[in-house]
């Protein structure tokens, strides 16, 4: 299991329990079984870019919702970090 379809799994089923969604119900909307639904959730499948489409669309929310924080903030870091280097070019 990757630490990353762990926390887009748990996000996704947040997502569904606070809409009061079976994964039944989820699955039918998002046209795959409720066994591929539990495993996305278990963080034992990687999303499909298409499924994820489908899921922010659904529930009219940003990829940050889904996707974990830490990938935001570090293209911020690294964008900081440029900022700070670029001025020091070595000649």
């Amino acid at each position: 299991m990757n630490n990353i379809n762990f926390v887009v799994g748990r996000n996704i089923r947040k997502l569904r329990q606070s809409n009061g969604l079976t994964t039944r119900q989820l699955a039918s909307i998002l046209n795959v079984s409720q066994q591929q639904i539990s495993r996305y959730e278990r963080g034992d499948n990687k999303i499909d870019v298409n499924i994820a489409f489908k899921i922010v669309n659904f529930f009219d929310v940003c990829y940050e919702d889904i996707f974990p924080e830490k990938q935001k903030t570090s293209k911020v870091m690294l964008k900081q970090l440029n900022i700070y280097i670029d001025p020091i070019a070595i000649p």
